[in-house]
């Protein structure tokens, strides 16, 4: 959240600061999130993620 304030900050280098703070934002919630939806599309798509794990 301060990463979007900065970026709509009128002073350039505070600007470019909000940005790259912003971006590591994203990354960090779709590295957060990654775990719990590969698995959902996994299963989605016919592939059991357990059998793959526990192999009979």
């Amino acid at each position: 959240m301060t990463g979007l304030d900065k970026a709509g900050s009128t002073d350039s280098g505070a600007q470019a600061q909000g940005k790259q703070e912003a971006k590591g934002g994203i990354y960090s919630l779709v590295a957060a999130l990654l775990p719990v939806l590969v698995p959902v599309f996994l299963n989605t798509a016919g592939i059991d993620v357990a059998s793959c794990l526990f192999p009979t």
